[in-house]
């Protein structure tokens, strides 16, 4: 039995690494309507994730990949930073305890050559994306930057929520 979606439009919001994912996960469905790239990478089509990291970075992950797998993404990141980012410690114990290490062949796969179905807009959350959010504006999309944090619609609920609202408003058509 295969599950499929209602009649009603949907919107994919993909964070991080995942942008790189949007053009395959939009073709996938004739009911999306709207794409938001939320703190996200851009679509590089026919390049791999590492070919579009900073060079040490692409070098550090390599030589930490154990039989094929590289450790889950919290540790890529300097001591006591997601500390900084989720001091809840509750909250940061939920987080990482659904992390699992990832495929190094994930990183070394080319994305998708599929070009956006749907109209799409930029949340930026963080220093980190400035170049994302600046290209996505060239593009024409919606920008909406808000000055938080990568991980901040773990903390800053209300505010990543209105946001997303109010670039999806901008997106979709009206329902009169």
């Amino acid at each position: 039995m295969s599950e499929t979606l209602d009649s009603r439009p949907a919107v994919i919001v993909a964070h991080s690494g995942a942008g790189a994912l949007m053009p395959a996960l939009a073709s996938a469905s004739d009911a999306v309507s709207a794409l938001v790239f939320a703190d996200a990478i851009l679509p590089h089509p026919g390049r791999s994730w590492f070919d579009t990291a900073p060079p040490e970075l692409a070098a550090s992950l390599r030589s930490g990949a154990r039989f094929g797998v590289l450790p889950s993404w919290d540790a890529w990141w300097p001591p006591g930073a997601l500390e900084r980012l989720l001091p809840d410690p509750d909250l940061r114990t939920a987080l990482t305890d659904e992390l699992d290490g990832l495929p190094l062949a994930y990183f070394e796969e080319a994305a998708p050559a599929a070009g956006l179905t749907a109209p799409a807009a930029y949340l930026q959350l963080s220093g980190a994306y400035n170049e994302e959010a600046r290209l996505a504006g060239l593009r024409g999309w919606p920008v909406v930057r808000l000055p938080l944090n990568h991980l901040a619609m773990l903390t800053e609920v209300a505010a990543v929520a209105t946001a997303l609202e109010g670039l999806i408003a901008r997106l979709e058509p009206g329902d009169g």
